[in-house]
């Protein structure tokens, strides 16, 4: 069953370039890239990067998927956020752990203040005991 933000959606027909990277998964699952702006033409040279935003097209057969997303520089982490992939999601309060409607927003932060950084995607769930199921990781790096 496949699952996409709808707000991801109209964004990518909006001037959303598709980056397609590989993802590890179990065999229900996929987790593709989407990386917000730019044009079609400029498809072969737009890539995740510094202060640009990007989005996932999730496919998978857990009724409740969520996303994160943590970057790191020389080991660190500078980034972290997440949000649940599913239709009818609304949380009661966004905080700044989370990405507003599926919408990661690739720094600056307290930490991350310039230059790449090496991330990591991570499409999981969350059973009835509150145990994380790692579903498929895509590795990908925000360039300068």
């Amino acid at each position: 069953m496949k699952k996409m933000l709808v707000a991801a959606a109209s964004m990518v027909a909006a001037g959303g370039i598709l980056f397609t990277a590989g993802a590890s998964a179990q065999p229900s699952s996929s987790l593709q890239l989407v990386v917000i702006g730019g044009t079609t033409a400029a498809a072969a040279t737009v890539a995740p990067a510094y202060g640009g935003q990007v989005t996932f097209n999730v496919q998978t057969g857990t009724q409740q998927p969520w996303v994160s997303v943590v970057c790191s520089q020389g080991g660190t982490a500078v980034y972290g956020q997440y949000w649940g992939f599913w239709s009818g999601y609304a949380p009661s309060a966004i905080t700044s752990t989370m990405a507003a409607n599926g919408v990661f927003t690739l720094g600056p932060t307290a930490l991350w203040s310039t230059g790449p950084a090496a991330c990591v995607a991570t499409l999981y769930s969350v059973g009835k005991n509150s145990r994380q199921t790692t579903l498929a990781t895509l590795r990908f790096t925000a360039n300068a």
